[in-house]
């Protein structure tokens, strides 16, 4: 089951998926019924559950097929643009912790 892995929240926050989306999406892929599902949602799926919820793959994958889609990266992007005025390393790291990536 994917969400044993991984929560429906992080998800949203690495896709840009809403919640909602998602539990249908993961609800039709546990049942066998992915021609229902994006293509890149059933390969995510299946990568949560092969690699256990592993956050690093997790994050690399969903960077690569949801780029500034996820909630993260656009906030990562905009303290490394006012790093005048934030300390981005503190920031990012609280950042990755907060998203779990």
């Amino acid at each position: 089951m994917v969400t044993n892995y991984i929560t429906i929240t992080e998800l949203s926050n690495l896709t840009g998926k809403s919640r909602p989306t998602l539990y249908k999406y993961i609800s039709a892929f546990e049942a066998g019924e992915t021609s229902d599902i994006p293509y890149a949602f059933v390969k995510l799926f299946e990568l949560v559950e092969e690699s256990k919820g592993k956050k690093s793959e997790i994050g690399k994958f969903c960077s690569a097929q949801f780029g500034n889609q996820g909630k993260a990266k656009p906030l990562i992007e905009f303290i490394q643009s006012h790093e005048d005025k934030i300390d981005p390393e503190k920031a990012i790291e609280l950042l990755k912790k907060e998203f779990s990536l």
